[in-house]
């Protein structure tokens, strides 16, 4: 009677059953009955949760829905050059250690010297074939030392004013911005400027209904910088 073995996600255990006893569509069944589980648990406390995708070697780290990384598929140059593709994910940052563990992986070596990116995985960079590893591990070392707001802003800096890394964490530092929660038109933004500012503090009610917070909301957006964020949150950039 043969033995079936199961490797479950995470290494966690391997679970042995007999295959007179157990499907295979039993198995994947168990298998994604845990997957949906794991998600939910996810979701649910949004905590962070290194999660190994066993298919392509790689690690994606999700934070309070902030997903932060940078994957690079390292490729040996030589034999892609002579019709092999070789290569493996690296995450970001990668201590020199590691990173000669990758090339001893990969045969770069005496012979096959060269190497270079032909895939990666990046929200806030676009990586080139023949970047600098040593910049890109400085890039990704800046990125962790920000907090979950701090990378929101960078993001968004970069990606709808076209900031560069370096300006968009000089902003950061700066304290140039402001944050306005529960948002998702200026009109919204009106309400709590006029509330926290207290410009109808000293207007009767009778007078203060008829404010229009719509068209003030529209002047705040035609001489300030807004930038509405996917969490129901709202960047002013201070210029």
């Amino acid at each position: 009677m043969k033995m079936f073995c199961c490797n479950t996600l995470f290494g966690m255990g391997t679970y042995y059953h007999y295959m007179g006893t157990y499907s295979m569509c039993k198995i994947h069944k168990i298998y994604n009955i845990f997957l949906c589980i794991l998600w939910v648990h996810i979701l649910l406390t949004k905590l962070y949760v290194p999660i190994y995708n066993g298919i392509n070697n790689k690690t994606l780290l999700i934070f309070k829905e902030v997903i932060i990384m940078m994957n690079i598929y390292l490729t040996n140059l030589g034999k892609y050059n002579e019709g092999q593709l070789i290569g493996e994910w690296v995450e970001l940052p990668v201590s020199k250690e590691e990173l000669q563990k990758v090339f001893e992986r990969i045969g770069i070596n005496e012979e096959y010297e060269e190497y270079f990116i032909t895939d990666y995985e990046c929200d806030f960079y676009e990586v080139g074939e023949y970047e600098n590893i040593d910049t890109l591990n400085g890039i990704a070392e800046r990125i962790e030392e920000l907090d979950e707001e701090e990378i929101k802003i960078v993001k968004a800096l970069m990606s709808d004013l076209g900031y560069t890394l370096d300006e968009a964490i000089e902003k950061v530092n700066s304290g140039d911005y402001r944050i306005y929660s529960d948002c998702d038109s200026m009109t919204d933004i009106a309400y709590q400027v006029v509330e926290e500012c207290g410009y109808l503090n000293n207007v009767p009610d009778t007078v203060a209904r008829y404010f229009d917070y719509e068209a003030f909301g529209r002047d705040l957006g035609i001489e300030g910088t807004f930038i509405f964020l996917d969490d129901g949150s709202c960047l002013e950039v201070i210029r």
